[in-house]
């Protein structure tokens, strides 16, 4: 850079710049403290990325901040703290750089707080900020304290660690997400014993704008949507956005052709089907049943009495089942629910065959698809 003029400096032209520049970018890719990072396994990019994103300040060639030994602070991590350094610094290499005396104060709060070595070494690999920030503690009793008030130790957040490096504030956020989404204190209390996780993700404004379009599209009202959402939180904090929620109800009303109590009741007792894509999961399913079925069989009507058809991997049950089916004369299937919905015993006592008869032909098949066959082909 020269002022934004389009003549270099003393006559240099754009190439001697240009190499300039590259050495100067060089010499801080070669700092004692990169050729350290490097060392554990770190490329040269991510290294070039956080010194340009000034994440690890200590790589900038210009740097005044006080002098701080990496390799000494990384010992120290992962002899006594028992960390997985190299997982806990991509996610914040701010660690590195963190005074040991401030790690060795965090590291004591959190065992009077009742946590253990191996939980300790566990929060700190998920959660670096814990001990790269000074104020991180504070977030962390303000999290464990709001967790305690639903009953839950302080290791139920294991399940969740980055719940202690969000704010108090987010954290309400998200609880009155829940609560306006429709779940009770009951509802609440199992997402966050069974989906901590989930509950850290997720964002408090999806959730409403899910609530509403299943509220919208099913009309099940406060009361089931509580009741669905209990018994499939994933509705409500997975990784389902609203646009896939919108296209898996469309598909079942407009190529399934099912009323909106048909596609409440296959909700209420498959609600994963939700979060299925249509053109990869749904329709591929719906295809090979219609070709494969004929007109003779009400696919439609199946659905409705077997929910779980649409959840069923179509490589993995679907197809497999039929065309054993076929192959041991069992033909044609009338009951979709006996064939798909069955164990792999009940399925062989119902056509006959062993179990590694049927193994083997399963195996065949998913072979076939993956050398490129599309399952409505496969006969």
């Amino acid at each position: 850079e020269y002022g934004g003029s389009n003549d270099p400096p003393n006559g240099l032209d754009g190439v001697m710049v240009m190499m300039m520049a590259r050495r100067l970018c060089s010499s801080a890719l070669h700092s004692p403290r990169a050729e350290f990072l490097k060392q554990l396994g770190f490329s040269c990019s991510v290294v070039s990325h956080w010194r340009e994103t000034s994440r690890l300040a200590g790589l900038e060639p210009t740097s005044t901040l006080p002098s701080q030994d990496w390799e000494s602070t990384a010992r120290f991590l992962e002899t006594r703290v028992k960390l997985t350094l190299r997982i806990a610094i991509r996610r914040h290499p701010e660690l590195l750089e963190a005074p040991v005396p401030q790690i060795v104060d965090h590291l004591t709060a959190l065992s009077a707080a009742g946590f253990t070595e191996p939980q300790i070494a566990e929060l700190a690999t998920a959660a670096p900020s814990l001990l790269a920030h000074p104020e991180a503690l504070r977030s962390a009793w303000e999290a464990l304290d709001w967790l305690s008030g639903y009953g839950l130790e302080a290791g139920a957040v294991l399940k969740g660690p980055q719940l202690l490096v969000l704010p108090l504030e987010e954290i309400e956020d998200r609880e009155r997400a829940l609560a306006e989404a429709g779940l009770g204190r009951e509802g609440r209390e199992m997402v966050l014993s069974r989906f901590l996780h989930r509950f850290v993700a997720m964002d408090s404004r999806d959730m409403g704008v899910r609530a509403a379009l299943l509220d919208e599209c099913l009309g099940v009202g406060p009361d089931n949507l509580e009741k669905l959402f209990f018994k499939e939180p994933q509705l409500l904090t997975g990784p389902v956005v609203e646009q896939q929620l919108r296209s898996a109800l469309d598909f079942m009303k407009d190529e399934v052709c099912l009323t909106q109590a048909a596609i409440c009741r296959i909700v209420s007792e498959a609600p994963t089907v939700l979060g299925l894509d249509v053109a990869r999961q749904l329709r591929p399913k719906w295809s090979y049943l219609l070709k494969v079925m004929g007109p003779e069989l009400d696919i439609s009507t199946q659905v409705v009495g077997f929910p779980g058809l649409l959840e069923a991997g179509l490589t993995e049950i679907i197809v497999p089942r039929l065309e054993f089916s076929r192959a041991r004369h069992h033909w044609p299937v009338t009951d979709l629910k006996a064939i798909l919905g069955s164990t792999d015993t009940e399925f062989l006592a119902l056509v006959g065959g062993t179990h590694a008869q049927y193994n083997n032909y399963r195996r065949s098949i998913q072979t076939k698809v993956k050398l490129g066959q599309r399952s409505h082909d496969i006969a």
